[in-house]
């Protein structure tokens, strides 16, 4: 459930040695909790998302617009179209 309010950043999920925490496996559950203290004493491998934005902290956040593709503009192939 930790993964839907955080993500690790820089670290492959599995076992890591936290200083205070002692050894913590992010391949498995973590109480959110944790990770939340973690968060608040600046664990550099450790981001919040949108949604723990949200529900932890009560932070509204602004739903990010759509990206739309760049559309390139057709051109004609045309021979006669090239000048000489």
């Amino acid at each position: 459930m930790w993964r839907k309010y955080f993500k690790l950043k820089g670290l492959v999920p599995g076992k890591v040695v936290v200083p205070v925490h002692g050894t913590i496996d992010f391949s498995g559950t973590v109480p959110v909790e944790t990770c939340k203290e973690l968060y608040e004493d600046d664990w550099p491998f450790l981001d919040i998302t949108d949604e723990g934005k949200q529900v932890l902290y009560g932070i509204e956040t602004q739903a990010k617009p759509p990206v739309k593709k760049p559309t390139r503009k057709r051109t004609s192939r045309n021979k006669t179209d090239k000048p000489e």
